[in-house]
């Protein structure tokens, strides 16, 4: 997963409405932000992948994911990871 070379912007907009005020509405917009700054990745663009989750990637991964190829590879990881626990 390619990190974008601009850490000190917002995250992008989801093209998700309902998910986007969802996130709002549960107030965890300053969450995501802040882990959009910290990763320069939007997990929470991915469909099922709310802040919460995003957090415990992030905090079982670190803000480095490139060492996965692709949002399948590092679910599909996490997910295992899990299962083994």
């Amino acid at each position: 997963m390619e990190k974008p070379d601009l850490p000190d912007r917002s995250a992008p907009e989801l093209k998700n409405k309902n998910k986007a005020k969802k996130i709002r509405d549960r107030g965890e917009e300053p969450v995501r932000q802040a882990l959009y700054r910290m990763s320069a990745v939007d997990l929470t663009s991915i469909d099922a992948v709310g802040a919460g989750a995003a957090q415990a990637v992030l905090s079982e991964y670190g803000p480095d994911l490139s060492r996965f190829p692709s949002e399948r590879s590092l679910f599909r990881t996490y997910c295992w990871r899990r299962e083994e626990a």
